[in-house]
């Protein structure tokens, strides 16, 4: 059975991106403002970093997400965004590691 990924932000968020490492999935949120006040920019962000699950050069991995995503066979694919969302007794609610 495949399971589909939804991604909802808390109120009052400060404006996140999701980006995904392309070599194992493993997903990542960026503080946009952080990103664009504080910086460095993201490409200078990664250059030095390495993916927390495959340890693969983020600078060569990281792919906006869910517009690339990584299937369980290991495969990059492409997103088309559903409309609808699980009800609440349907979803599972985790951390996503933070880049910014």
């Amino acid at each position: 059975m495949d399971t589909e990924g939804f991604i909802t932000y808390p109120e009052g968020n400060e404006g996140h991106d999701l980006m995904v490492c392309v070599s194992c999935g493993h997903l990542y949120a960026v503080n946009v403002g952080r990103m664009l006040y504080v910086g460095p920019p993201l490409d200078e962000k990664v250059a030095s970093l390495r993916c927390v699950e495959c340890v693969q050069p983020l600078s060569a991995t990281l792919k906006p997400y869910p517009e690339f995503y990584v299937d369980k066979h290991g495969i990059v694919l492409r997103h088309e965004r559903s409309q609808l969302l699980p009800p609440d007794d349907q979803s599972l609610v985790w951390g996503i590691d933070q880049l910014y």
